[in-house]
């Protein structure tokens, strides 16, 4: 079911609640410490059937800055007033629930909960998703969804799946995205569904705001980590929130890099590096910026330094080129920085490949092992080889593949 809350300077109270079937969204992704709440369904006897992490959503951020630095204003959002929407199992005997904030403070408790959820019909949204492009098998896999706004006809969706599949293929050109290939799942949910996704929110003009709960909606029709809306628009813009991210559709042009750079807000939780002024005291410094003048958070990593202006103009970034900067000039360019590739990799981490069942059937067999030795023989033959077959080190990679990791794998399949 969707619950929507009314959220306004640490109060909520309850908007809706939406009965629908399909699937709740995922874990794994880093949670912002300063937007993160925990919801309890309760049965009749107060016990708690389901303990869930959820954020608000109290920073936004809209699309970079273009090529050199430019005049940015109201680029960082900090909305008075919100209503998120939180995906959560529909149980019978669920019979309340409760919200309380890091510190272990109610904030909301909600009796009687099946007198509140309203059972209509869902929004038209087609039952499963299409994969686009799915390297990754299992239940650690990273899936990201992506859905469509101002796709408004059936001929249109055939421009939306085109669309994300050059989304997907963007996101494996781009490191550390690249270096997991087999990591991330890319789905699509092809529905002319009005996802209300609007420019010039908060009085940006580039900054893109949807419907939290007609996001939430359809994106429980498909099972999934993360979602990126694209807005069918040829007008730059996007917007970076935890719980999803939005960009403009515009292929080759900027597109991909507007839309991996909201992803990395949402997924990694990272911020802008480049500065909207004065610090105006109301967030702390994401990890890619640091309020000491020496940089200590990522000192004596190679390839950094210390450079003023990361979001305030008080904070400091690591490097002049990075995704989080700036959008490049060439059409579907750009690299993150060694601090961003870090801590995306960090973020990457909570999610794993299947590498031992390659045929996803749910079973290691002698396929796999087949599969193995195909990949090594492409390295000896061709000088390549797919680093999911990297398996040496405790499992976790050293960079090449070798006659331990075939060893290492088949050693762990019974051969019939």
């Amino acid at each position: 079911m969707i619950i929507t809350l009314h959220y306004a300077s640490e109060t909520f109270s309850l908007v809706d609640i939406q009965a629908q079937t399909g699937y709740t969204t995922g874990s794994g992704s880093p949670i912002d410490p300063q937007d993160s709440y925990t919801l309890l369904l309760l049965d009749a006897a107060g016990r708690a059937l389901v303990t869930q992490q959820f954020a608000v959503g109290k920073v936004l951020w809209d699309a970079p800055i273009l090529g050199e630095f430019e005049g940015h204003e109201k680029g960082l959002i900090t909305p008075d007033v919100l209503e998120p929407a939180i995906i959560v199992p529909d149980l019978a005997d669920a019979a309340a629930f409760e919200i309380y904030d890091l510190s272990g403070n109610l904030k909301l408790h909600i009796a009687d909960l099946p007198t509140h959820i309203n059972r209509r019909p869902a929004p038209e949204a087609p039952t499963a998703g299409e994969d686009i492009s799915t390297p990754c098998c299992g239940d650690s896999c990273l899936d990201i969804l992506f859905l469509g706004d101002d796709y408004t006809t059936q001929a249109s969706l055939d421009t939306f799946r085109t669309d994300v599949a050059f989304m997907a293929n963007y996101f494996r050109q781009v490191a550390p995205f690249s270096n997991r290939p087999n990591l991330v799942n890319i789905r699509a949910l092809p529905s002319t569904q009005d996802l209300q996704c609007n420019y010039g929110c908060f009085g940006n003009p580039r900054l893109v705001c949807c419907n939290d709960t007609l996001v939430a909606v359809q994106a429980s029709q498909v099972p999934h980590d993360k979602v990126v809306v694209l807005i069918n628009n040829d007008t730059y813009g996007g917007s970076g929130g935890v719980n999803y991210a939005t960009a403009y559709h515009r292929t080759p042009q900027y597109g991909p890099q507007v839309m991996i750079h909201e992803f990395a807000h949402s997924f990694a939780l990272l911020g802008d590096e480049y500065s909207f002024g004065p610090y105006t005291g109301t967030i702390l410094p994401r990890f890619n910026c640091d309020d000491n003048p020496a940089c200590p958070r990522w000192f004596g990593l190679p390839g950094t330094s210390c450079i003023p202006g990361c979001t305030y103009d008080e904070w400091f970034r690591a490097t002049d080129d990075c995704l989080m900067l700036r959008i490049r000039t060439e059409p579907a360019s750009g690299t993150f920085c060694p601090v961003c590739r870090l801590l995306i990799t960090e973020a990457l981490d909570g999610f794993s490949d299947q590498w031992s069942d390659t045929n996803c059937d749910g079973a290691t067999d002698v396929l796999d092992v087949t599969r193995v030795g195909q990949a090594w023989n492409d390295f000896v033959q061709l000088g390549v080889y797919d680093s999911n077959f990297d398996v040496d080190n405790a499992g976790s990679g050293d960079g090449d593949i070798d006659v331990i990791d075939v060893v290492l794998v088949a050693s762990r399949f019974a051969l019939p």
